[in-house]
C-alpha cells in the first residue's frame, strides 16, 4: 500500500496524518507566533496606489 499523508495547515497550527501498512499516525504542531493586527486604511484594490 505504501504510505499516504495528508496535511492542514494555517496560522495557528499544523495537523499532519500518515496512513502505512502499520497503522495511523497523527501528530499536531501549534504556532507560537502572535496574530498580525489588522491594517486599516486604503488597500490596493480600494485606494489610490
Amino acid at each position: 500500500m505504501g504510505i499516504q499523508t495528508g496535511f492542514w495547515i494555517d496560522h495557528r497550527k499544523a495537523v499532519i496524518m500518515a496512513v502505512t501498512d502499520q497503522g495511523e499516525a497523527f501528530q499536531q504542531i501549534i504556532s507560537e507566533v502572535e496574530k498580525q493586527l489588522r491594517r486599516s486604511g486604503a488597500s490596493p484594490l480600494k485606494g489610490s496606489f
